[in-house]
């Protein structure tokens, strides 16, 4: 929204924090060659760095338990990034960014967004949108993904599904999958690694005696 401002500082802040363009509003600072390119460029990765920062500090200081409304909403977050466009066109149609190419923002905008972010993030959340969206939010995978071996031909749950009594639910069957996976390349590397490691003081000692 920043980047339909005429003004640098709109297109600075966009190209910024928004991804928009190719940081060329640092042009008339840094110019366009190589050093202009490397400075945009580390602005960019200072960026992404610092967003990955302020999410290292939320997940930090979130609660270690469950929150009412928090924590059931939280299970559902998927569909805030799945329909999050819908919500910034009904801000849009409110005129919080401005008319395009009709100069900055208004004042009153941004807060006005910050506002409507909570409500709306907690409608998209609500469990009566997950009922509706449940086949693109909760696709099932489990007819493609089938299970495998002694246990699969038992019908049984396994890994953690069966020693909790449950049963297996997808990130189960990610799991064990994954699982099977690390033990298969495991067994892989071990015999070259076995191959290459030097005798042992013990073996060389028996072949020698014998």
């Amino acid at each position: 929204p920043a980047a339909l401002s005429e003004g640098p500082v709109g297109g600075l802040h966009a190209e910024t924090w928004h991804y928009v363009g190719q940081m060329d509003a640092m042009n008339g600072a840094v110019g366009d060659g190589f050093v202009g390119r490397l400075a945009k460029s580390s602005v960019r990765m200072g960026a992404i760095l610092l967003q990955a920062c302020c999410v290292w500090g939320v997940l930090h200081i979130a609660p270690r338990q469950q929150w009412p409304v928090i924590t059931s909403c939280g299970t559902r977050s998927l569909a805030n990034y799945v329909f999050h466009p819908l919500s910034g066109m009904l801000m849009s149609y409110l005129g919080v960014f401005g008319a395009s190419k009709a100069g900055p923002a208004p004042w009153w905008g941004e807060p006005l967004v910050f506002l409507l972010i909570v409500p709306t993030s907690l409608f998209w959340m609500s469990p009566w949108v997950w009922k509706v969206a449940h086949p693109i939010l909760d696709p099932p995978i489990h007819w493609f993904l089938k299970p495998t071996g002694n246990s699969a031909a038992a019908g049984k749950p396994h890994g953690r599904a069966a020693d909790q009594g449950e049963a297996p639910t997808i990130a189960d069957s990610v799991a064990d999958l994954a699982e099977r996976c690390f033990h298969q390349m495991r067994a892989l590397i071990r015999p070259r690694s076995a191959k290459l490691a030097p005798p042992s003081p013990v073996s060389s000692s028996s072949s020698a005696s014998s």
